[in-house]
């Protein structure tokens, strides 16, 4: 019985050591083949398409009727006007701010009468060639008699300005008595009896 076991001892030795170097093999990595270069030469020919193309499973157009309603678009910034110049005609200063917008106009198209506080906020002005009047925009007041607007300029100064009105009764009288604000050659802002004439500030966007 000896002989017959240690046989079958040997036989399992070697089937154990088969399987393990089959395995081995298996997972033993690939060698890396050489590479070489492949031309492709069996590309078809490029086909020409002539004709017109239909397309006709478009949906149906909808037709929608009733108001739509969008409440959330930005509101638009204001316009800033900068000041252009003076105008050449004169006015008294009850020439009628139709008349100086119009004038404004026609000589710097786009533009209208300028506000007092648009010259001190334009970068770069032009020369102011002569003293002209100019629309006073209040902003506040130091005092029942002193006013300001916005760029800071006194536009009414009782101890030195005309009295009655800073803007000729909104530009329609041109009494000696009552006042109108101007804008002098240097830029500061007075106010002057309505009788003189003078050119008229403009400005525009």
């Amino acid at each position: 019985m000896k002989p017959l076991a240690a046989i079958a001892i040997i036989l399992s030795a070697v089937a154990i050591a088969a399987v393990w170097a089959s395995t081995v093999e298996q997972f033993e990595p690939a060698q890396p083949s050489s590479s070489r270069l492949v031309t492709v030469t069996n590309f078809p020919n490029p086909q020409n398409v002539a004709g017109t193309v239909s397309v006709d499973n478009l949906p149906v157009v909808q037709t929608v009727s009733g108001v739509v309603e969008v409440s959330n678009l930005p509101m638009p910034d204001p316009a800033h006007f900068r000041f252009v110049g003076v105008t050449t005609q004169t006015f008294p200063g009850g020439g009628s701010r139709a008349a100086m917008m119009q004038a404004c106009n026609s000589e710097y198209p786009g533009s209208r009468m300028a506000f007092s506080d648009e010259y001190p906020t334009t970068v770069a002005p032009p020369a102011i060639a002569s003293d002209a009047w100019i629309q006073p925009r209040v902003a506040a007041a130091l005092s029942l008699e002193y006013l300001i607007d916005p760029a800071g300029s006194v536009i009414y100064d009782p101890s030195i300005e005309v009295p009655n009105r800073f803007s000729c009764g909104e530009w329609s009288t041109s009494s000696a008595n009552s006042g109108g604000a101007f804008i002098s050659t240097g830029g500061a802002i007075f106010t002057t009896a309505c009788v003189n004439e003078l050119r008229v500030a403009c400005a525009a966007p």
